[in-house]
């Protein structure tokens, strides 16, 4: 539910704060060579850009 919520508040260009847990992973892929991701565990956001006046929202 909160990646829902926090689709339906944000958008591109607002700013937001985010507290949670950075997770990074190495695999290989298919031809073997080393690939790292980045995963974002959000536990609180929070919404600093102003309401936008002309949103249909």
């Amino acid at each position: 539910r909160t990646a829902e919520l926090f689709h339906e508040l944000t958008g591109k260009g607002k700013q937001v704060a985010i507290c949670g847990q950075l997770r990074y992973n190495t695999y290989n892929d298919k031809n073997g060579k080393p690939q790292r991701t980045t995963q974002i565990f959000v536990q609180e956001f929070l919404v600093l850009s102003p309401a936008d006046k002309h949103s249909s929202k």
